[in-house]
């Protein structure tokens, strides 16, 4: 008895190719998304605050994380995360 072999399976879905090899990222690497509830009315002055400043949400908020950690985590000032 001969061995044949099996093609592999396609892809047959988003969720499959990316369960497969991670999507290519744009800009900045960053690490993996992370979800905070806020209470309604935060969102909003977030967005104002963000649109102020000239720069998307999630920047904003990395922006104060990345302060809140230096402040309090003993990081120096000049080090990157």
């Amino acid at each position: 008895m001969q061995a044949t072999a099996t093609p592999a399976s396609p892809v047959t879905s988003v969720s499959e190719a990316s369960a497969v090899t991670p999507a290519p990222r744009r800009g900045k690497k960053y690490a993996d998304p992370l979800t905070i509830r806020l209470p309604s009315g935060w969102r909003v002055q977030i967005e104002a605050l963000a649109k102020q400043l000239g720069i998307d949400v999630s920047e904003l908020t990395r922006r104060a994380l990345r302060r809140f950690v230096r402040e309090y985590g003993g990081e120096k000032k000049d080090a990157r995360p």
